[in-house]
């Protein structure tokens, strides 16, 4: 089934990765959808919210759970992640790599260099819009 945001049941979601012009585009599979299918799908963990307190006092260090924790999306991401996110191995991402310009090159992910804090040495991290740019929807096809 071509990506939609809605899932419906017994259809694996898919959207197609091409890497270069004349390519060949293979499909990527959404994982949720996979372990629908499979005998025995890895289990979710529930965390329940157990109070401690029955009533709560003034002086009590208890904080109530925030309603919706806001996701903190970096624009960059790191090499192994972007290989892990498109399914290919780092040579496939490292290849397609070029150095930071403003206009956006078909094919290519435009990349910069960062130091770590930690290390102190330099990373190459990917611009993620350009990495879910391979990413293409595969045209509806009437069956």
């Amino acid at each position: 089934m071509v990506w939609d945001d809605e899932r419906l049941k017994g259809r694996i979601r898919f959207k197609m990765l091409q890497l270069n012009e004349g390519a060949e585009a293979t499909p990527r599979y959404y994982w949720p959808d996979l372990q629908a299918f499979m005998a025995a799908p890895a289990m979710r963990k529930a965390i329940e919210y157990v109070p401690v307190f029955l009533e709560r006092s003034a002086d009590s260090f208890h904080v109530e759970p925030e309603e919706r924790v806001p996701e903190i999306s970096s624009p960059v991401i790191r090499i192994e992640a972007a290989a892990a996110y498109l399914d290919v191995c780092r040579d496939t991402i490292e290849d397609r790599m070029i150095d930071w310009q403003d206009a956006a090159v078909q094919y290519r992910i435009r990349s910069s260099r960062s130091e770590l804090k930690a290390g102190r040495h330099l990373v190459r991290l990917c611009y993620r819009p350009d990495v879910e740019g391979l990413l293409k929807v595969a045209p509806l096809t009437s069956e």
